[in-house]
């Protein structure tokens, strides 16, 4: 090998060891873990064969994903804790809804590590589905439909009606507070308080029924390919809920990138605000509810479901970040700012 090819991989090497250790502790000077999650990551690299020059490698905050585009295998593994409960929800999804969405197969799944020396990981595998990314600007209202109707597939099949308060759907997201620090936590249920005051003041019964459904969870473009048909990846985040989340995310998401071509969170956040005040998407909307007539029972609650969505995105969103980073503070005070005023 020459001296200059090993040089460059000795370099990504080290720039790809750089990136995944900032991502490891779970508090701070966790060292420990991060010295024994470092070590078990490269074995697993070792183990599904991805020193090679067949796999891509895309580093996010919590999840590596590697492309073996010669086995045609795509790999996720956790780099936290967090990550760990996304990548077995994202492979629950891929076995229970295979025979009702066009998604990739799953594979396998795997537990390593031990809690005693906190390096507990899991990672997977499925398959690589060979389609194109759909891009922002082909989406047109045929391409929207399109996609609605292949959910609504999976829609049909999970959908149930439930008694909720608002309070009660915002409390499903509680148990993700283990990987928030305290002071992410003190100004969630600021915000949370307000829009129950919010809501409090624009419906007189706390209490409501709603049609509930499975749904994908995150649902933006850059989650949905094409092959001719539509296909969808990523799960990490689905759970029963309102569809309407989808939908929400969908569309404001999309809003957002065409907007802007790399948008801040401070500008998605601003046209989920811009979103709750206004009726704008009012057509979108409607032929969602065309699409889907038994959701249509949710559409007298709609106030209280963009309320709710505001707020699950909200932390969803901050969970993209790790516990040190400051940026979230930064989100979060101009969210508590945007919140309070809607409630003047």
């Amino acid at each position: 090998m020459p001296l200059h090819s090993l040089f460059k991989k000795m370099i990504k090497f080290i720039q790809y060891s750089y990136t995944i250790i900032k991502y490891f502790p779970e508090y701070r000077f966790d060292i420990f873990g991060v010295l024994f999650k470092y070590i078990l990551h490269l074995i697993i690299i070792i183990r599904i064969n991805a020193i090679n020059s067949d796999c891509d490698y895309y580093v996010g905050t919590n999840v590596v994903v590697i492309v073996n585009n010669r086995m045609n295998i795509v790999y996720r593994i956790a780099l936290n804790a967090y990550a760990n409960s996304r990548i077995c929800n994202n492979y629950d999804f891929l076995l229970k809804n295979r025979k009702y969405l066009l998604t990739p197969n799953a594979i396998n799944l795997f537990h390593t590590g031990s809690k005693y020396l906190n390096n507990k990981i899991v990672f997977s595998s499925e398959s690589k589905l060979r389609s194109k990314l759909i891009e922002a600007p082909n989406i047109n209202n045929e391409t929207f439909a399109e996609i609605i109707n292949q959910l609504s597939i999976i829609y049909e099949h999970n959908q149930n009606t439930s008694l909720v308060t608002a309070d009660l759907i915002m409390n499903k997201y509680d148990h993700l507070f283990i990987y928030c620090p305290q002071d992410w936590i003190d100004k969630l249920s600021i915000i949370k308080n307000s829009i129950n005051n919010i809501i409090e003041y624009i419906s007189d019964d706390k209490t409501f029924s709603a049609v509930f459904t499975i749904i994908h969870g995150d649902l933006t473009y850059r989650n949905i390919l094409i092959n001719p048909k539509i296909e969808f990846i990523d799960f990490d985040r689905s759970e029963i809920t309102f569809p309407e989340f989808d939908l929400f995310l969908f569309l404001i998401d999309l809003h957002t990138y065409k907007q802007y071509q790399e948008p801040t969170y401070e500008q998605l956040f601003n046209n989920i605000f811009n979103f709750i005040k206004n009726d704008n998407m009012t057509k979108e909307i409607e032929m969602f509810y065309g699409l889907n007539n038994k959701f249509y029972e949710n559409k007298k609650i709609l106030p209280i479901i963009k309320y709710c969505f505001f707020y699950r995105t909200l932390i969803y969103t901050l969970l993209n970040f790790r516990f040190y980073a400051s940026e979230p503070v930064t989100i979060l005070n101009k969210c508590i700012y945007k919140i309070e005023q809607h409630g003047q």
